[in-house]
Formats: structure tokens, sequence, C-alpha cells
């Protein structure tokens, strides 16, 4: 009896936890289509979270520095948002862009330059930014995958084609790739982040 009982509570908890979890994401769905702007600011924001945490030890001391910028840039749009009743600007939404991008850049420098000389990272700077914005990305997508409309596979295989890209473009390269190259790659993954935050927040 004292089994049954323990199995029935689980049961329970179970199904108020699909419950709340189907909730959430209807609430955030909710969220995404009143208030866009904030829905794709955030969204990058959340990915770069949990970039941060992923690379804590990698980052060449500069983990807290990092933080507190994507602590900022948080807390500056929930002001903005309430100064102008729950939402924010086009204009504040391109600023908060150019500030995460700025974020991102930063992180991935320092991931770079905490790299030891012979390492991967120290010698291909370029491939190793693309790689670890990617990495970031296929975090997000598999955290993520049951939340993004139905649009998992779609972007994964987006994932992919990039990744297979890089790997091309170093071997033609000799190993390396181009600035031309990582810009290339880069506004890609941009795109894919993009239209990640859109999907996780319909």
């Amino acid at each position: 009896m004292k089994t049954f009982n323990t199995m029935a509570m689980a049961l329970a908890a179970a199904g108020l936890l699909v419950t709340f979890t189907a909730g959430a994401s209807q609430a955030a769905g909710r969220f995404a289509v009143n208030h866009p702007r904030r829905a794709q600011v955030l969204g990058r924001d959340r990915s770069l979270n949990r970039q941060l945490w992923s690379d804590r030890g990698h980052l060449g001391g500069n983990f807290g520095s990092l933080q507190k910028q994507d602590l900022s840039i948080r807390q500056q749009e929930q002001a903005d948002a309430r100064a102008n009743g729950g939402y924010i600007t086009r204009a504040q939404r391109l600023q908060f862009n150019g500030e995460e991008k700025g974020l991102q850049s930063q992180m991935n420098h320092d991931y770079r330059n905490a790299s030891t000389p012979g390492s991967f990272a120290y010698n291909h700077p370029r491939r190793s930014q693309i790689l670890s914005q990617d990495r970031g990305l296929n975090q997000q997508l598999n955290s993520d995958k049951g939340n993004l409309d139905g649009n998992y596979g779609r972007l994964k295989a987006e994932d992919g084609m990039i990744g297979a890209q890089e790997q091309r473009d170093a071997r033609i390269n000799g190993g390396f790739i181009t600035q031309g190259q990582e810009q290339r790659l880069s506004n890609e993954e941009s795109h894919l982040q993009n239209q990640i935050n859109n999907d996780l927040n319909k």
C-alpha cells in the first residue's frame, strides 16, 4: 500500500509538472505575440547566458565581468519596458541587439585568448569563434527541443549545414578559414539564432 501511495504521488507530481510546462509554454507564446521586440532581445540574452555558463572556466577569468554585462543588458531592457508601459521601442531593440552582439564578441575573444599556445583555439582563432558560437546554438537547440513550434529538425539541419560549411572552408584553406568566411558563417549563425528565438517565442 505504501508503494502504491508513493507511485500515486509521483504520478500526480509528474502530471502537475506537465501542466505547468504546457502553461509556461503557452504564456511564453502569448508574450512573444504581444511583445515581439522584447521576445527577440530576451531570447538572445537567454542564449548568451547559457553560453556564458557553459564556457565559465574558459573565459580567462572574465566570467564575472561578462555576467555583469549580461545582467546589465537584461535590467536595462526591463527598465525600458516599464517606462514604456510594457514595450520597448524599435530603437531600443536595435541598441540591445548591438550590446548583445558586442557581448558575444567579447565572450568569443576571451574564450580564444584563454587558450594555451599550441591549442586549437590559439592556432585557429576564427574557427574557434565560429565553433564556439555553434556550440552555444547546438546546446540551445537541444535544451529547447520541445519548445520550437515543431521546427527542431529543420533548425538542427541548418545548424549542421553551417558546421559542414565551416569544415569545407577549412579543408580548402589548409585548416584555416578566411576573415570573409568567418563573417559569412557568423552571419548565418546570427540568422539561425533569430530563427530559434522566433520559433521558441511563438
